[in-house]
């Protein structure tokens, strides 16, 4: 039985040739209340990194598998807020549209020119007015116009 037992073991030989990380191990161990062979503090740091090694690597899955999702949620959201973006552009450029054509029409109305239903709805007054032009060019923004 205790043949079964040794084969399954794992020999190993560390040397420490690094002085600072040699007086930390030696300045651990002696902290340890139950005095332990070094084969038994050595057994227990490998424990102990295995473990934080382990759960680093469970870490990193649970890291990637949240990323995915993430980046998944991330498309969806870019995806809404460019339709919403398209929509609201659309509608700012309704909504100039019919401030360009009020103006429009109060200016033709007020030099005295008549205004027929047929060219409003043709969109005759839709154009940004020409003094306003040259306010945006300058600012250079023309808001789809």
């Amino acid at each position: 039985m205790k043949d079964k037992k040794l084969a399954q073991c794992k020999q190993i030989y560390v040397r420490i040739q690094d002085k600072k990380l040699a007086d930390k191990y030696n300045e651990i161990k002696k902290t340890r209340r139950e005095k332990v062979s070094d084969n038994e503090f050595a057994q227990e740091l490998i424990k102990l990194g295995l473990d934080v090694l382990s759960a680093n690597k469970d870490e990193l899955n649970n890291f990637t598998n949240s990323s995915e999702e993430i980046k998944r949620l991330l498309g969806l959201v870019l995806k809404e807020v460019r339709k919403m973006s398209k929509d609201n552009s659309a509608m700012t450029q309704i909504k100039n549209k019919k401030s360009n054509a009020i103006y429009n029409l109060l200016v033709a109305q007020s030099l005295g020119q008549e205004v027929t239903e047929t060219e409003i709805e043709n969109g005759m007054y839709d154009e940004l007015p020409e003094r306003f032009v040259e306010e945006l060019r300058e600012g250079g923004d023309m808001n789809g116009e």
